[in-house]
Order: C-alpha cells, then sequence, then structure tokens
C-alpha cells in the first residue's frame, strides 16, 4: 500500500510541478524602488484552489498537520485575526523569510506554501478581503530580515499587518547574531501594533536540519503560534508516506506538494483556532508584550542605511562611488533586492566612511563569484574589527552580513571600509548598513533556566 500511495506522489508531484497547481498569482507584477517584496493584491484577484485527490483525506497526511501545529499560541492575536476573517474584514497578511518563502524549489511563485495559503484562506473566508505582502528574499538571515522589515513589509502594506508569518529556521546557520536578531524581529513587530499576529514558520532542509529548537523558546516566551513541517512530517517519512524525493527539490527547498504541506499545516492551524473561537472557548484578550527576553532584543527597530536614506548617519562615499546592478534578483519578479548600494570604484582607494551614534552595526554586502571582486577591512573606532571577501567560488551574487559592532551602549561611533592592500584594484560591494540606536531597559525572563539547565545546546547570547 505503502508503495502505491508513493508511486502516485511522485506522478502527483510532477503534476503539481506542471500545473502550478491551478493557481493564479496573488501578487502584481511590479514593485516600485528597491523590489523586495510583492505589491500587495486582493486575494479577489486570485484563483481559488480545488484539490478533490484523496490523498490530502488520507489519515498519515492529517496527522502531519495536526504533528505540525506545535503551538495555536497564548497571546490572543491569532484568535482576534480569525474573528476578522470570520466577519468579512479586510486584513493584511505578510510573509518574510529566505528563499523558502519566496518560493525556492518550485517552478512558479504562485505553488509556493505563502501563495498556496492565500489562496485556501480565501476559499474558507470568502467574504474577507486578503491583502498579501510576500517578503522571502534568498539567501538572508534573520539579521537581514530585521534590517529590511520596515522596506519590505511596513511600507509595502496598505495598513499595519493583521498577521505576518516568519520564517528564518533554515537560514540562520550563520547567524551573526545568535538569535538575537530573530528575536528582536518578532518583539518588533508585536510592539508596533497589538493587533498584528506573528506565526512562526519552521521549515526543514533533507539533512533535517533547522534552528527550531533555538527559537521555539521565543515562541514560548511570547505566547506566538509554531508551526513545524519537521515535527509534522517525521512521522510519514519514517513510515514511507513520504521520501526526500517527494518532499524536498534539491537539499534545500521543498517540491510544490513540500510548500503544500507546509501552506496546509499553516490551515491546519487557522482550523483550530477557528474552531475555538466558534465554540467560545478562544480567549478573548490580548496578552502583553512581555517585559522580558530569551535572547535579548538588542536589534529592535533597526535603521538602514543605503545611498538613497543615510537614516541619520553621517556617510562619505570615497571611492566607493559606483552602483552594482548586479546583486540577487527576485525569482517573483526580477527586481534587484539591494539596489542602492555602494560599489569600489577599481580606479580609486579612498575609504568609505560612516559617522553614526549607535550601539551595533550590521554590515551586509555582497559575495559573488567573479575573481574581480577581493577583500574589504572594516575598522570601527580606527581598530581592524573584520576582513570581509567579495569573492567566494560558490557564490551567487547574495547578501552575507556580519555584526561588525556589538555593545549595550549607545555612543558615536566611526565605521571606515577600506580594500585591502593586495585588492586595491578589484570590486567590492556594500549593500546597506543597519544599526540600533536605543539602549535596552529589558531584562532576562526566568523562562531561560527551563531550556539552559544542564543542555549547552541553547544559551543566551548578549
Amino acid at each position: 500500500m505503502k508503495k502505491r500511495i508513493i508511486d502516485f506522489l511522485l506522478v502527483l508531484n510532477m503534476v503539481v510541478c506542471m500545473a502550478g497547481f491551478g493557481v493564479q498569482k496573488a501578487y502584481a507584477g511590479s514593485v516600485p524602488d528597491n523590489g523586495n517584496a510583492a505589491d500587495p493584491a486582493s486575494i479577489d484577484d486570485a484563483a481559488t484552489v480545488s484539490y478533490n485527490i484523496s490523498l490530502y483525506e488520507e489519515e498519515w497526511y492529517i496527522e502531519a498537520l495536526k504533528a505540525g501545529t506545535l503551538s495555536t499560541g497564548t497571546n490572543g492575536r491569532f484568535e482576534n485575526f480569525i474573528r476578522k476573517l470570520q466577519k468579512g474584514k479586510k486584513v493584511t497578511i505578510a510573509f518574510i523569510g529566505g528563499s523558502v518563502t519566496e518560493g525556492g524549489g518550485v517552478l512558479d511563485p504562485a505553488q509556493s506554501y505563502g501563495d498556496q495559503f492565500i489562496a485556501s484562506l480565501g476559499e474558507k473566508y470568502p467574504k474577507a478581503r486578503i491583502e498579501y505582502v510576500n517578503a522571502g528574499v534568498g539567501g538572508t538571515s534573520s539579521a537581514i530580515g530585521a534590517l529590511r522589515y520596515d522596506r519590505d513589509v511596513t511600507k509595502k502594506c496598505s495598513k499595519t499587518p493583521d498577521l505576518v508569518v516568519v520564517e528564518f529556521s533554515v537560514n540562520d546557520q550563520e547567524d551573526p547574531t545568535n538569535g538575537r536578531a530573530y528575536e528582536s524581529l518578532i518583539r518588533q513587530i508585536l510592539e508596533t501594533d497589538d493587533e498584528t499576529a506573528v506565526v512562526q514558520m519552521f521549515a526543514v532542509f533533507k539533512s533535517r536540519w533547522n534552528t527550531e529548537d533555538l527559537y521555539k523558546p521565543v515562541g514560548d516566551l511570547y505566547g506566538t503560534p509554531m508551526v513545524s513541517v519537521k515535527e509534522g512530517t517525521q512521522a510519514a517519512f519514517e513510515a514511507g508516506y513520504l521520501n526526500n524525493e517527494l518532499y524536498f527539490s534539491d537539499d534545500y527547498h521543498p517540491t510544490a506538494l513540500g510548500h503544500k504541506i507546509m501552506a496546509d499545516t499553516l490551515m491546519n492551524l487557522v482550523n483550530e483556532v477557528d474552531d475555538a473561537v466558534a465554540a467560545g472557548t478562544a480567549t478573548k484578550s490580548i496578552a502583553p508584550v512581555p517585559a522580558t527576553y530569551f535572547y535579548s532584543p538588542d536589534f529592535l527597530n533597526l535603521k538602514l542605511v543605503s545611498s538613497k536614506d543615510s537614516n541619520g548617519a553621517k556617510v562619505n562615499r570615497g571611492s566607493f562611488s559606483q552602483t552594482d546592478t548586479q546583486v540577487h534578483a527576485l525569482v517573483r519578479n526580477g527586481e534587484v533586492t539591494f539596489p542602492y548600494n555602494w560599489s569600489h570604484d577599481v580606479s580609486s582607494n579612498e575609504p568609505f566612511v560612516l559617522e553614526v551614534t549607535c550601539k551595533n552595526i550590521l554590515f551586509d554586502y555582497k559575495r559573488s563569484i567573479s575573481d574581480e571582486y577581493g577583500k574589504a577591512e572594516i575598522y570601527v573606532d580606527g581598530e581592524l574589527v573584520a576582513v570581509l571577501d567579495g569573492y567566494k567560488s560558490d557564490a551567487w551574487n547574495n547578501s552575507y552580513i556580519e555584526l561588525v559592532y556589538d555593545s549595550q551602549e549607545v555612543a558615536k561611533h566611526k565605521l571606515e571600509v577600506r580594500m585591502a592592500e593586495e585588492d586595491k584594484d578589484k570590486k567590492f560591494t556594500i549593500l546597506g548598513i543597519a544599526y540600533s540606536d536605543k539602549k535596552m531597559t529589558y531584562t532576562q525572563d526566568p523562562i531561560v533556566l527551563e531550556y539552559t539547565t544542564g543542555s549547552e545546546d541553547i544559551a543566551p547570547s548578549n
């Protein structure tokens, strides 16, 4: 029986990849300025999806969705979001994450888990008006997500989002902030508006790796709903109902079927909370954002400095006077992700200088497969803090971020970027620089002890 199911799934997955599940794009075709996120569009413009395939009624599939719903949340915000849908109100939904959220692994972005979720939500709540923004950018960590949230979500939505799905669990393997940027992003969304619900989505690599165990404590502290396809699909993989060929298009990204499982797991969360709201058993109050932290929200409300907007900093571009147009472009619309950058003019070697009052500095730069790119030296207050190489043999013009300054004290600092002596005639592109200038007043929550006692796997980092 299992072999017949797998054979059927293999055929189904090929059909799905070719047909795109019959979903029309739920976003507009052009994006102004930076192009990091799709324009919001009404669900009225998107086709609904009808599957009529018994696979989705199989017991193992239903159980996978239930197992993947780790928590329906405790802060009351998702319940409030569901009530708006039930009443047919307009809601704004944003997704922010890496390549999985962008739609990596499928031929058409309409097959992505975000688009499929929006289509399913439209079927369930046909009277609701749904505005949708997808701010997925391939190869970006939560640190980059935190620095671009205001640009790619806040400014793209017609109003403060009613729901934000955050997915960086497979992008933070080299997070320079040790979970602090992720927590800062979650907290920033919650603090901005009491009406905004956050759902933490945990994707998974073929190796079964993700940062779920590191980020679940954040959800426990802030009371956010959490869904995990790692947890949800484990039994199906072990029983043979799923395998790597069915679920993964490569080592990192889901197939169209994998994306559907992610979307359906989100819908299971919706259905569970909808049932509770309808039964009158769901909470009706919204809990305050805790005055405590787990890892530390040191990167709250980051200010992004670009060649277009100095955002409170003083910038002298020096020899970094050109604009690099060969930076990572979005699958959805071909727009480049960081168009307002600074690129080194190889005919000169004057330093790039930024002066700013802050407590930390995140430095986002481009990595290229071309050996025309070389190393740059980063100085803070005259001290060499990093040597960053713009060349990498497996790069794809992607963003890479470093934490070049980190403190709890807010003070004036001077950042300088110079090409290394041996690479004066090479290129280097600064994609963006972000900083925080607010002194933190929160304290660490005792919940940390529940996760760190007897374990070195999860530890707060300041």
